[in-house]
């Protein structure tokens, strides 16, 4: 490989050394990593590609191995409102290296991208519900949390994959003000079996590795704003 990315307009004319970098494959919509700049922005091989992607920047693979993810998982990360931008900053750019972190991690320990009873639970409740700040949400419980949290001003973002080997997927992560992460769990349908495997195992999880949660449930959402709004002020994150 040339370790060099192209593109056609001066999107990456601020990458600075250093800067971590993925490549998007239009052929299949899947974005590979994880690469890291060795030089700025600048025309350094004007030739390559016919000329046509002139705004190059020199790079080097700091992952073990390429791993691809499709774009649409990543979507609720990239969007910034209605918009993608091409570089991230702080939280985003932290959940965005968490998903190839993970991807790695259960590729190498369990052979497949995620547990059967996460990938049975995402092919029955397609994310179909649009939020105010374009997610798609599984629910219109989900939906009206993350709607709260965008209207209130809180970084949040759904659906992540966690770099730990049980390649946990919390529905919500928001940042505390003490640096950390809490994760935000609705359990709402306690008469479905692979629902309740699943949140069983969830809740295994998080007890394993003593990480801040939240859990919310149907009778939640008659009092919702006072409920939730105690419960994010009990970690730190309000």
């Amino acid at each position: 490989m040339l370790n060099l990315f192209g593109v056609a307009k001066p999107y990456v004319s601020d990458i600075e050394i250093g800067d971590y970098c993925l490549l998007y494959n239009y052929d299949d919509r899947n974005l590979y990593g994880v690469w890291k700049a060795t030089s700025r922005c600048g025309t350094h091989k004007h030739r390559e590609w016919g000329g046509k992607f002139k705004f190059q920047v020199w790079v080097e693979l700091v992952s073990k191995t390429y791993t691809s993810i499709p774009f649409d998982k990543l979507k609720s990360i990239l969007y910034v409102g209605n918009e993608i931008t091409w570089k991230y900053y702080g939280y985003k750019a932290q959940i965005l290296l968490h998903y190839y972190a993970s991807e790695y991690a259960s590729k190498i320990q369990f052979g497949e991208r995620l547990h059967t009873f996460e990938e049975d639970y995402r092919n029955k409740f397609p994310a179909k519900f649009r939020c105010e700040d374009g997610h798609k949400v599984r629910s219109q419980s989900e939906q009206t949390i993350d709607n709260w949290l965008f209207n209130h001003r809180i970084n949040h973002a759904y659906e992540p994959v966690m770099s730990i080997p049980e390649q946990l997927i919390p529905d919500f992560m928001v940042p505390s003000k003490t640096g950390g992460s809490v994760y935000i769990e609705f359990w709402g349908m306690f008469d479905d079996p692979i629902y309740k495997n699943r949140m069983m195992k969830k809740s295994q999880i998080y007890a394993k590795y003593n990480m801040q949660l939240i859990e919310l449930r149907p009778p939640d959402l008659q009092n919702f704003d006072f409920i939730f709004t105690k419960e994010l002020q009990k970690k730190n994150v309000l």
